[in-house]
């Protein structure tokens, strides 16, 4: 739980940054890696561009921090 929480901080800024609010995340172990999942909102609602958005930019701190 606190490991998540770590991530969620370390996240945080990133997703605000691109004018979204990060709701939450969870994360789920398996044989073939970590999947981490993230709950993002707006005012206007989430599209399918939004995601991939935030998606690529979080990818992209997660590789650079070596958060998973």
């Amino acid at each position: 739980m606190a490991y998540s929480r770590s991530i969620s901080e370390k996240l945080a800024p990133t997703v605000v940054g691109l004018g979204y609010e990060l709701l939450g995340i969870e994360m789920q172990s398996s044989s073939n890696g970590t999947l981490l999942r993230c709950y993002i909102e707006k005012p206007d609602g989430i599209t399918v561009d939004d995601c991939a958005r935030v998606s690529r930019q979080l990818s992209d701190v997660i590789e650079a921090e070596q958060l998973l």
